[in-house]
């Protein structure tokens, strides 16, 4: 692993950290950047169809209409639903909400019972007159024109997805069409917009309502944070938690949100919950927790959630341990065959595998039907692995991001692929490079200081990452691992009150640390770390007084002979 500072205008000794980010950051206005105002958004009348589509759901509103919102199967796919079925609860009693799980795929056709052979389904009411399609289903146009057809309903899919096929069967309001400024909104973003829109047909100020749960959709859906409208929209949401189960989601997770939350919060706290009921295909529990008014119930589902996320953890950490072991490690890319691993993990597995060998990863399932390698492909460092895997030409398709895909392949293929990704794959392109922002001192760090930085985090993600340091001179005193059902985060304990926090590794990790405390030549152990720094804070019962300590979010380290 490589460290390597960021290149970018000189800063003085003198200047303060929040002035030091700006220059490295290339940051014109550091105020805009920090509070991000409204005058970014766009207006929502920009949109195609827009208004169309408003019309339409406010007549089948007061002609009393069966309305169903179908919701994707995931995270920015279910906070879409909520919005909207929440929104629309407020002046219909006739809607209902459908939906697939993750281990079935996305789309229209699943959850139309004649398209569908799956069960855990939600399926679309025959009795629906409006069925409004949330984060999903652009491009389903065979599914469209036959439930246009065959149930007779109006459709109108309010999504952000490209578009690469006309779909004449349903009133789409998508970012991807026309001159709408931004590409980058998530499906959450889009509902909203046309409830700004429905504000002002029907005469009312609830959208606004409902940003909590757009910051949520965008962050989780990895939507551009350099986007001056996403940043806007994150920036009004975190500051305004109103959902009920929001609000309980996060109380089970200690984050205080009196006075709103950070996009980190959701990427590392509420997005995993979230996502683990759709890892479980209980796609409907994250929806109930979403659109429940009673606080007591939605208390009960928040505390599920957390333990799907529990158990998610020790399964995933349970399934590695016994899989690693049967990795054919022949070539450049190392591979698992392994039917017992479900869908819904091949990719969380594919991750860990990779992290652990330090090296590209597939992670399969064999069909003996067809003949067929079929799962999760997971890069390392530099390599544009989903490229070099299109450019072998023997793969059936390569979906997903350059570094985390879905793949297909013929069986009497795959060594012949593999052997062309080690002729394709250079070794220096697996160094990992991290790149970081300053060079500080471990007895620089104050509360102060992390205080500023924390400010300059708190609309951070895709795009725009939190500020790394590289902390000199860190004196460990104690090191242990931490978690009550799975051991996974390593605490180092060092000077000055500064904890240093490494999060989903096992005990081989913190090892040399032990080691080095042991051994009695030493004076001292002395490690260089890089990582974010952060503050904990957290009501210690015991001295009846509110706790603050300084923490480093360890990404790599050095530790000095």
């Amino acid at each position: 692993m490589i460290w390597k500072k960021i290149k970018t205008r000189e800063t003085n000794s003198d200047d303060s950290i929040m002035l030091k980010l700006k220059k490295i950051r290339n940051i014109d206005n550091l105020d805009e950047f920090l509070e991000p105002p409204m005058s970014l958004e766009h207006s929502p009348y920009l949109l195609e169809n827009i208004d169309k589509a408003v019309q339409r759901i406010i007549r089948a509103i007061h002609n009393g209409e069966n309305i169903t919102i179908m919701s994707d199967v995931d995270a920015d796919g279910i906070c879409s639903c909520s919005i909207m079925y929440n929104y629309l609860k407020q002046s219909t009693e006739l809607i209902d909400i459908c939906h697939a799980q993750r281990s079935h795929g996305h789309g229209l056709e699943t959850v139309v019972k004649e398209m569908t052979e799956y069960e855990n389904v939600a399926l679309l009411p025959k009795e629906t007159e409006l069925l409004i399609i949330v984060d999903s289903s652009s491009n389903s146009v065979e599914a469209c024109k036959f439930v246009k057809e065959e149930y007779g309903c109006d459709i109108i899919i309010i999504d952000h997805h490209a578009i690469d096929r006309e779909n004449p069967y349903a009133l789409i309001v998508n970012c991807q069409m026309g001159k709408y400024p931004n590409k980058n909104a998530s499906g959450s973003a889009m509902c909203y917009k046309v409830l700004q829109v429905m504000d002002e047909y029907m005469d009312c100020e609830l959208a606004d309502e409902y940003l909590d749960l757009v910051a949520i959709g965008l962050v989780a859906d990895l939507m551009s944070l350099q986007e001056g409208e996403n940043r806007s929209l994150v920036n009004r949401g975190i500051r305004n938690i109103k959902n009920d189960g929001l609000q309980q989601l996060l109380k089970v997770n200690n984050i205080d949100f009196y006075y709103g939350i950070t996009s980190t919060d959701i990427g590392y706290k509420i997005s995993p919950l979230i996502n683990a009921c759709s890892r479980y295909d209980r796609l409907e529990l994250a929806i109930e927790l979403l659109v429940e008014s009673d606080v007591t119930r939605a208390k009960e589902i928040a505390k599920e959630l957390k333990k799907l996320n529990e158990q998610r953890k020790k399964e995933e950490k349970e399934i590695v341990e016994s899989v690693i072991e049967t990795v054919d490690n022949s070539h450049k890319v190392a591979v698992i065959v392994n039917n017992d691993i479900e869908a819904n993990f091949r990719g969380l597995i594919c991750m860990q595998v990779t992290s652990k060998l330090k090296k590209p990863a597939f992670v399969l399932t064999y069909n003996k039907e067809t003949n067929e390698y079929h799962g999760s492909a997971r890069s390392i460092g530099q390599i544009k692995l989903k490229d070099y895997c299109q450019l072998t030409g023997d793969f059936l398709y390569c979906q997903g991001h350059g570094k985390a895909f879905g793949l297909g392949i013929k069986a009497e293929k795959l060594e012949e692929a593999l052997t062309s990704l080690d002729e394709l794959i250079e070794n220096d392109e697996s160094v990992e490079i991290i790149e970081y922002d300053l060079e500080i001192e471990a007895g620089e760090i104050s509360h102060e200081l992390i205080q500023d930085v924390e400010k300059f985090s708190r609309i951070t993600g895709q795009n725009v990452p939190a500020p790394k340091f590289l902390v000199k001179g860190c004196i460990v005193q104690s090191a242990e691992m931490l978690g009550k059902k799975v051991q996974e985060t390593m605490k180092l304990q060092c000077e000055n009150d500064l904890s240093v926090m490494k999060f989903k590794i096992d005990e081989a990790y913190v090892e040399p640390f032990m080691k080095a405390l042991q051994d009695e030549e030493r004076f001292f152990v002395e490690i260089d770390v890089l990582g974010t720094l952060n503050m904990n804070r957290f009501y210690h019962f015991g001295k009846k007084e509110l706790q603050i300590t300084k923490q480093i979010f360890m990404e790599d380290y050095k530790l000095y002979d």
